[in-house]
């Protein structure tokens, strides 16, 4: 499946395997970032 084809691009290019994971990361982090963000201007606007 595709979890098995993910398995070996990282096997084969340790760099792009490691790339791949810190884009993730950073994808994460953005997305928690904007939700706080749109919740604390929610709370400045009085938003309940």
């Amino acid at each position: 499946g595709p979890r098995e084809i993910d398995g070996a691009m990282i096997g084969r290019g340790g760099m792009d395997g490691l790339f791949k994971q810190i884009l993730i990361m950073v994808g994460l982090v953005g997305l928690i970032v904007l939700f706080l963000v749109i919740y604390l201007i929610a709370r400045a606007n009085g938003v309940r």
